[in-house]
């Protein structure tokens, strides 16, 4: 899958949410995306900074991918104070992640996603009932 990112010089002072996903696609490949926000004067619209595929997924590829998709914005040194927001699922890789990067990126936060915790849920009820639809 090919590499795709923003143009450098639209992020260079803004101020960034970003938001970090992982899913399987049709082959069974881990794909993440990163994704953030390029307004100024607030929240606005959310663009594809950067997807990879990782050959596992666990905190450590997740904050390496963090730390190359930032890598992408600011070439020339990550601006480490306008990182203000991560969001991402509640899977415990995810979460830990968020706490690593936090260190890295003291004005950051980390939100979890409620709807994966009802994702979750939704799946444990399917495999309880397999077979009794």
């Amino acid at each position: 899958m090919p590499k795709k990112h923003v143009n450098e010089v639209e992020l260079k002072n803004i101020n960034q949410e970003l938001s970090t996903n992982e899913t399987t696609d049709a082959e069974r490949r881990y794909v993440a995306n990163v994704v953030g926000t390029l307004e100024l004067s607030g929240p606005g619209k959310h663009f594809l900074i950067n997807t990879e595929d990782l050959e596992k997924v666990n905190h450590s590829t997740i904050l390496k991918l963090f730390d190359r998709s930032l890598q992408t914005i600011w070439p020339n040194g990550i601006k480490h104070d306008h990182v203000l927001l991560l969001l991402s699922d509640a899977a415990p890789y995810m979460v830990k992640a968020g706490r690593a990067i936090k260190v890295f990126y003291s004005k950051m936060e980390h939100v979890t996603c409620l709807v994966h915790a009802l994702l979750r849920v939704t799946y444990a009820q399917c495999w309880t009932n397999k077979g009794n639809y």
